[in-house]
């Protein structure tokens, strides 16, 4: 058998997607080296590798097998990605021309050495512009801008995106963001056609004009406007977010919050630059890099207060994201100011400070950049940051931003408006009961949410001797008809049996856009489920297999269900395969419920053989409980309707981290898929 690298669910895909890389057709525990490869728009090579040792069956799979040694190490499903490097030194992987993709060359070559045998390759295409999306240059008044717009009509929220003191119009984080459903206008303030690269002033009236002409986009009007910038960029964003109105959200990416480098006028006065000392640079190394991190004066010093924002008068929501590794200047502590002013008065404001990410935090799966050369400066400057732990803040920054901005845009009024919102059905598991505190939850971030009770309340019985799908299509009909529902799409998501369930309701009732499977098994559990006039049986398990642990006698419940690779199990799979709706499976590591990773899996290969997208991810150290965040870990508790003592497994912190991230990705999930009937069509 030839060997063979595929990228799935698609070759082609957009630049933030997730991908699973596979290869086949080795044989068994066969040493190899994986490469991969990319050549940007001034033909540097960027390029990665990673020693790993094939599976029994001859396979590998990177969302599962371990890298031996390389690049990176470990299990890094998108390691190959976010480890690209240049063998030139000092440079910088990012997009000029949004309109061409990156092709990334993924290979695999016998033993571990990337000079022996080739066995196989294949190329995956990233683009940067979604299907749809429109690219707009803008040359109106003395705007320099790039417009994108999402496929349909609308309304979708509108953003203005700044970049940082390299100049320049910055169009790959705007293209990605349109992709994903936001009007986005890039926006060149400093270094571009007749606009100079350190001017005597920045007036503020020129990003009002921005502001202005994305609200009277026509695919904008109806919602708010956002701002995000990045580094010089991010105390912008908070100064519009400040003095402008009609900027409802504002997100600061390693910015320093307070007015750097040039001066701001506003309103018929000026805000000074913070003050510096060029003094305090630090030169690394022996290629003399710059570490700017010390220049800035302390911004708790009151000498530098006519320096700050006063963001305490704005009226926009807030999130400031910084990395505890910067070293062009210390966002930590820039941000923990702003942070500790605004709650001095009251204000909420989110705030997340990433351990060992650099300076320069961007779209997921762009390489770190550690140094550059500043293209205006022409010095070399350093930026800061660890590769791993720098590709774990991208992500999670990347879902946040969204989620924000979603949150807090969709309408001028975001608490008040009437509607439509997407409508979600909520289950949870076999401890029954109406279960009611993740879909209030939901519901104030946005989500008409039904809260749906099958077991265990009132007169249904705790286990019955079948469920029946039409009970479910019920609420799905129910949900259906309220007012501020119609027109958006119907997501499900459930815990545990509610997970195998929210797949059902997928596959088999019409009208279900989008669901999410949360320590799910895949397949039909412990009850038979009657579906349109035939029975899906219970998965196979055999009790005999559970096991006691510790002297408090709990029960590991793991081993118990049948392997379900097994042929002889197959009558009990949900045919997911035949479902029109968007899926997101989120499993956890450490389950002792039962192997959620393991059945998720086998799920996910399902689909993709079929060519379907899905999204998954697996936690390392997480539990079986995986809940809203800031929720404690259960490692173990008596099962109501049992009586036994269960365990759910589960490490603390590394719990808590996956409960932080599956509810933001959850959010993301349902929003992308359910605003409207456009949502799937357009691919956002």
């Amino acid at each position: 058998m030839a060997v063979s690298v595929k990228v799935l669910p698609s070759p082609k895909c957009l630049f933030d997607d997730p991908i699973q890389i596979k290869v086949e057709g080795l044989s068994p525990l066969q040493e190899v080296t994986l490469r991969a490869s990319l050549t940007d728009e001034n033909g540097e090579l960027f390029q990665s590798f990673a020693y790993y040792r094939a599976e029994s069956n001859g396979e590998l799979d990177l969302t599962c097998s371990s890298a031996l040694a390389g690049s990176y190490s470990g299990v890094e499903p998108m390691g190959l990605l976010w480890s690209l490097e240049s063998k030139t030194p000092f440079k910088r992987l990012a997009k000029k021309n949004v309109l061409t993709p990156f092709y990334v060359h993924m290979e695999v070559f016998e033993g571990h050495n990337i000079t022996s045998q080739l066995l196989g390759k294949c190329i995956n295409e990233r683009k940067f512009l979604g299907e749809g999306v429109k690219r707009i240059p803008v040359r109106e008044g003395r705007l320099k801008a790039t417009l994108f717009l999402p496929p349909g009509s609308g309304p979708f929220p509108g953003l203005i995106d700044l970049y940082g003191t390299g100049g320049g119009l910055v169009e790959f984080r705007a293209s990605l963001l349109a992709s994903r459903g936001f009007v986005t206008l890039a926006l060149a303030y400093l270094a571009f056609e007749d606009i100079p690269a350190f001017p005597d002033i920045l007036k503020l009236d020129y990003f009002g004009e921005a502001v202005e002409f994305l609200r009277n986009q026509q695919q904008v009007k109806g919602t708010g406007i956002g701002v995000l910038g990045l580094s010089k960029g991010a105390d912008l964003a908070l100064s519009l977010a400040t003095f402008l109105p009609g900027i409802q959200a504002a997100v600061s990416i390693s910015g320093c919050g307070v007015n750097s480098l040039i001066p701001l006028r506003v309103n018929g006065f000026t805000i000074p630059p913070h003050p510096c000392d060029f003094g305090r640079m630090k030169t690394v190394g022996e290629s003399g890099m710059i570490d700017y991190s010390e220049v800035l004066d302390d911004p708790r010093d009151p000498a530098t207060w006519a320096c700050r924002i006063p963001v305490e008068k704005s009226p926009a929501k807030l999130l400031l994201l910084s990395a505890q590794d910067d070293r062009n200047w210390k966002s930590e502590l820039y941000c923990r100011e702003v942070v500790h002013r605004l709650r001095q008065c009251g204000r909420d404001v989110e705030f997340y400070c990433y351990p060992g990410a650099g300076h320069l935090l961007e779209p997921p799966y762009l390489p770190l950049c550690q140094a550059s050369i500043h293209k205006l400066l022409g010095a070399c400057m350093l930026w800061g940051g660890q590769w791993r732990e720098h590709a774990r803040a991208q992500e999670d920054a990347w879902h946040r931003i969204q989620v924000f901005f979603r949150q807090h845009l969709l309408d001028s009024d975001a608490i008040k408006r009437s509607g439509p919102f997407p409508g979600l059905i909520d289950l949870y598991g076999t401890g029954g009961g109406l279960v009611e505190f993740r879909a209030s939850l939901l519901a104030s971030r946005g989500f008409v949410t039904l809260a749906l009770a099958y077991l265990a309340f009132e007169d249904i019985p705790a286990f019955p001797d079948i469920l029946k799908l039409d009970y479910f299509g019920e609420a799905v009909e129910f949900l259906r008809n309220q007012q501020q529902v119609k027109g958006t799409g119907i997501g499900v998501l459930g815990l545990s049996k509610g997970a195998d369930l929210a797949l059902s309701l997928a596959t088999f009732l019409p009208g279900i856009q989008a669901a999410v499977s949360i320590s799910g098994c895949g397949v039909n559990s412990l009850i038979p489920l009657r579906v349109n006039g035939f029975t899906i049986p219970p998965h196979p398990c055999d009790f005999g297999r559970m096991k006691t642990v510790g002297e408090s006698g709990m029960i590991d419940y793991s081993e118990v269900l049948d392997d379900p690779r097994d042929p002889a199990t197959w009558a009990c799979r949900i045919p997911v395969e035949k479902s029109p709706a968007k899926l997101l499976l989120l499993s956890a590591q450490d389950d002792r419920n039962w192997k959620s990773e393991l059945y998720c899996r086998e799920v996910v290969h399902r689909l993709r053989q079929c060519g379907r997208d899905v999204e998954f991810y697996c936690y390392p150290g997480a539990g079986h409980l995986l809940e809203p965040p800031y929720l404690p870990l259960c490692q173990a508790s008596i099962h109501k309707l049992l009586g036994a003592c269960m365990l759910w497994g589960g490490q603390w912190r590394e719990h808590a981290r996956a409960q932080e991230d599956a509810w933001h990705r959850i959010q993301v999930f349902f929003r992308q898929h359910l605003l409207d009937s456009d949502a799937i069509k357009s691919n956002l």
